[in-house]
C-alpha cells in the first residue's frame, strides 16, 4: 500500500517558530513532528509514501533526511508552488503515483495520535476495506467537537452526512478527524477539474450526496492539538512528564514509547529558540 503525507502549508498558526522551519520540520520531544505519522505509516507495511511540500520545502526534506535511516519505506515529494493545492488538489497532481493502489491512506504531517492497543491503525485500515466505501475518516470522540473544532457528523452506520462546526439535523454523533483518511482509488472520478479543492468539502461530501459511502471509523485513543503554539508548548509538556513517570497503568503510553524505541531516540523538550540547532546535531 502507498501513502501520502500532507505536508504543504503556509506555516502561519506557529509563527514565529516556521519563520524558519516547516510546521512538520518542527522538533517535537526531539523528533520532527512528521516522523509520528510516518512510524505510523511504517507500521501498516506502506511501501511507499510522497510528502506534498510547500513553505520551507528544503526544511521538510531535512526532517526525513534525520529520521530516513530508520525508515524502509521510499519516500518522494511534490512541491506545490506558486500556489498551494489543497488537500484534493494536491491528490490530484500526484495521482499517477495511485495508479495501482485500489485503496491508500493519506495522514496530516502532523498528526499525534497515540492508541491503547499495538495494531495501530491496522483496524482502521482493515474496516475502510472491509466496508468497501469510498472514504473512511479516522475519528475519536472530543469534547470540542462542534465548537473549538469541526465535527465529523454521522448517522446510527457511522456514515458521514456532514463536517464542519454547524450541527446538522438528523445526526447520530458528532466525532473528531484524528488526520487520517482512507480512499478507494474511485475518489480520483470525483475530484475537480480546478487546481485547488479541499478533500471533505470539494470531494468527499459532494460524493455522499451522489450515493457513494463515506464512513467515520471511531476508537478510544488519545489525539493532540499542534496547531498553535500554547497548544504545541502543552502537548510537549504533557506527554513528556508522562513519558518519564511510565505508569503502568498509562496504556496509550506504549505509542509513544514504541515511537522513541524505533527512530532511537530519547524525548527531550527542545527549546523553540534551539529548533535551528536541531538539525546540526
Amino acid at each position: 500500500m502507498k501513502a501520502m503525507l500532507l505536508a504543504a502549508g503556509f506555516g502561519s498558526r506557529l509563527r514565529p517558530y516556521t519563520d524558519q522551519l516547516a510546521k512538520p520540520a518542527i522538533p517535537f520531544l526531539n523528533l520532527p513532528l512528521l516522523a509520528y505519522p510516518l512510524f505510523q505509516l511504517e507500521k501498516l507495511n506502506v511501501s511507499e509514501v510522497i510528502i506534498n511540500t510547500h513553505h520551507r520545502p528544503e526544511t521538510v526534506h531535512k526532517a526525513v533526511d534525520r529520521i530516513y535511516p530508520k525508515l524502509k519505506m521510499k519516500i518522494n515529494f511534490s512541491h506545490e508552488s506558486p500556489n498551494i493545492l489543497d488537500s484534493a488538489g494536491g491528490l490530484k497532481k500526484v495521482n499517477d503515483f495511485f495508479k495501482n493502489e485500489e485503496h491508500f491512506i493519506v495522514a496530516n504531517a502532523d498528526a499525534l495520535t497515540l492508541f491503547n492497543h499495538s495494531k495501530g491503525l491496522k483496524p482502521f485500515v482493515d474496516s475502510h476495506i472491509n466496508s468497501q466505501a469510498l472514504a473512511t475518516l479516522h475519528t475519536c470522540e472530543h469534547p470540542g467537537v462542534g465548537t473549538k473544532f469541526g465535527g465529523v457528523w454521522v448517522d446510527e452506520q457511522f456514515q458521514v452526512i456532514d463536517i464542519g462546526k454547524s450541527k446538522p439535523k438528523n445526526y447520530f454523533k458528532g466525532l473528531h478527524y484524528t488526520g487520517y483518511l482512507m480512499l478507494s482509488h474511485k475518489v480520483f472520478d470525483y475530484i475537480p477539474a480546478k487546481e485547488s479543492s479541499h478533500i471533505f468539502l470539494d470531494v468527499l461530501l459532494p460524493a455522499s450526496l451522489k450515493g457513494e459511502k463515506v464512513m467515520a471509523y471511531s476508537e478510544n485513543l488519545e489525539w493532540f492539538e499542534t496547531g498553535d503554539i500554547e497548544s504545541y508548548k502543552d502537548a510537549a509538556k504533557i506527554l513528556y512528564n508522562r513519558y518519564q513517570k511510565k505508569s503502568p497503568e498509562d496504556s496509550y503510553l506504549k505509542t509513544l514509547t514504541d515511537t522513541f524505541e524505533y527512530y532511537k531516540v530519547s524525548p527531550i523538550t527542545n527549546s523553540p529558540n534551539k529548533f535551528q540547532e536541531f538539525y546540526k546535531s
